[in-house]
């Protein structure tokens, strides 16, 4: 949905942006994803076409608290999770998605006391067994699968603080991917140096004396002075 302004220029829709990422390459590298896992910012029935068309029922999105979900949340008691087909959720949508609803964790920074998931993920994924052998919902299950997005938000900061590649406002979609996963490629490379065994510890090198990313920065950059200048003088 895009408000008069947005209508006016380019914009790119978080479903644009998720079929970029999981497109095959040009160069054919093979892709596996085993499962989706978003934040609210990211939803609309493209977006959900595409999760189902990716990796069938394996995806999970935080749910935002708009109308159509207020209701259904509302209605749940703050200390008891309760899971619910949608009947009516986004009218582009001819199957809709399971709503999970339960408590937010005790002490995350959150004005709701309750938090909800969409999913096409089933009833049983969500179930525990109790002592006495009957199966019930696990709010925890839901929360920690989604929770582990939270090591990708802090590897992208790094790579966005640490790494970055500044590009000019109105760059070209593919320049600005390309910077990022030139971005990308300079992180894991500090991170396999710092993997790497120290010969003289026997200990990985960050655990030691690891590279700051400013010195793997000038490394790479000594690197590739040194080979623009040995193509100038051939």
């Amino acid at each position: 949905e895009y408000d008069e302004d947005e209508r006016k220029r380019p914009s790119v829709r978080a479903a644009d942006v998720t079929s970029r990422l999981m497109r095959s390459t040009r160069i054919q590298t093979p892709v596996s994803v085993d499962s989706v896992v978003m934040d609210s910012g990211l939803r609309g029935a493209d977006l959900i076409r595409h999760c189902r068309g990716t990796v069938g029922d394996n995806w999970i999105i935080f749910g935002p608290h708009e109308d159509e979900l207020k209701r259904l949340v509302a209605d749940t008691p703050q200390d008891e999770p309760r899971f619910e087909q949608l009947e009516e959720y986004i009218s582009d949508l001819s199957r809709k998605p399971n709503a999970f609803i339960v408590p937010a964790p005790h002490g995350h920074r959150s004005k709701h006391s309750q938090w909800v998931f969409l999913t096409d993920l089933p009833k049983q994924a969500f179930l525990k067994e109790t002592d006495d052998g009957d199966k019930e919902l696990d709010p925890e299950i839901v929360i920690d699968r989604y929770q582990n997005r939270c090591r990708i938000e802090k590897t992208l900061e790094q790579i966005k603080h640490d790494f970055n590649i500044p590009v000019r406002e109105r760059t070209d979609t593919n320049v600005t991917y390309f910077c990022l996963n030139t971005s990308m490629i300079f992180y894991n490379l500090h991170n396999l140096i710092n993997n790497s065994i120290s010969p003289k510890f026997g200990l990985p090198l960050g655990k030691t004396r690891g590279a700051s990313h400013g010195q793997v920065l000038s490394a790479i950059r000594e690197v590739a002075f040194n080979l623009a200048r040995a193509a100038q003088n051939h």
